[in-house]
């Protein structure tokens, strides 16, 4: 598994932690167990953009389904990169809100 795979992964394993996470620390809101997800998101990315700058892209690929012949495919390229740096990005504003 690539850290673009895990990337995709990481908030689900995040939303499993963080009941946890606030009952072992109530006095903490949880905004601030949640900041880490987004910024951790976007500082990785973001380690991409010279990469794409000089015209390259990138493609991860895990076995899904092997029987059928079904692989997990991440294609990283300007425009997602892009969208994902925005998404990211935002998403970390917000939960600073």
């Amino acid at each position: 598994m690539s850290w673009v795979h895990l990337m995709i992964v990481l908030p689900l394993l995040f939303a499993v932690f963080i009941p946890l996470l606030y009952k072992a620390f109530p006095r903490i809101h949880t905004g601030w167990f949640v900041l880490v997800v987004p910024v951790v998101i976007f500082g990785y990315l973001a380690t991409y953009l010279p990469m794409l700058a000089n015209g390259e892209t990138a493609m991860y690929e895990i076995p899904w389904i092997p029987y059928l012949d079904i692989n997990f495919a991440v294609f990283v390229d300007g425009l997602g990169l892009i969208f994902a740096l925005i998404i990211s990005g935002i998403g970390a504003l917000v939960v600073i809100y």
